[in-house]
């Protein structure tokens, strides 16, 4: 039998906003006496409210003309994700032969049938584009170490025969820290693009700084070698 206290509580606690604890003071009662409809009426309005047709359909199967085509739908298709057998359902529903026909149940388990038939969707992830970001830098720096090793390489010669021209030094100094200097500058131009810091604000604090760098190694170099 009902009890009233119980369900005035239940009341109280959906007032309340605790819905999940009036969903489960109802299905308490339910589970004590599956025959109580009005008990599942009540647990099956809660979940419409709720926005929740699958399981108002579960609930409110029972009731005579009371589920709409939607819940049922949603009930066919919880009964397929939970993975009912045909055996069961009726254990699911928490439902008797006299509370809902074989009829029913063989209506519900057709529905069911179509969803677990349904061929399941693959999820597919788009192919993953290289990074080339960081080419750019490295190329300046391999750049850099090729024309150092190659400007060694030429005022070494040079100075095997005669004295290498003071410009031509110069220019091999200079040549690998205006490269590293680009490195510097790619790096900064590339974190800025990838944090879109691309306004004036990220051009100035990521160009003005490198620049600053390229102009103060080329004065050096040019000071050092003359």
């Amino acid at each position: 039998m009902n009890n009233p206290a119980l369900l005035d509580r239940a009341d109280e606690l959906w007032a309340e906003g605790r819905h999940q604890r009036a969903l489960q003071q109802l299905r308490a009662l339910i589970d004590g006496d599956p025959s109580q409809l009005d008990v599942r009426g009540r647990l099956a309005e809660r979940y419409r409210e709720l926005g929740n047709p699958d399981h108002a359909g579960r609930w409110g199967i029972s009731i005579e003309g009371w589920t709409t085509e939607l819940e049922r739908d949603r009930l066919a298709r919880l009964i397929a994700a939970r993975r009912v057998p045909s055996s069961g359902i009726r254990e699911f529903l928490r439902v008797t032969p006299d509370q809902v026909s074989d009829d029913a149940i063989a209506e519900i388990e057709t529905a069911a049938e179509t969803y677990r038939n349904r061929p399941r969707r693959t999820k597919v992830t788009p192919p993953v584009e290289p990074d080339t970001s960081s080419e750019a830098p490295l190329n300046f720096t391999l750049l850099a170490i090729l024309a150092s090793l190659l400007g060694a390489y030429l005022v070494s010669a040079l100075a095997t025969f005669w004295e290498a021209p003071p410009v031509l030094a110069r220019i091999t100094l200079l040549v690998p820290v205006i490269l590293v200097a680009c490195a510097i500058l790619s790096c900064a131009i590339i974190e800025a693009a990838k944090r879109r810091f691309l306004v004036m604000s990220g051009w100035l604090a990521f160009a003005v700084l490198p620049l600053g760098i390229v102009a103060a190694a080329c004065v050096t170099g040019w000071v050092v070698a003359a």
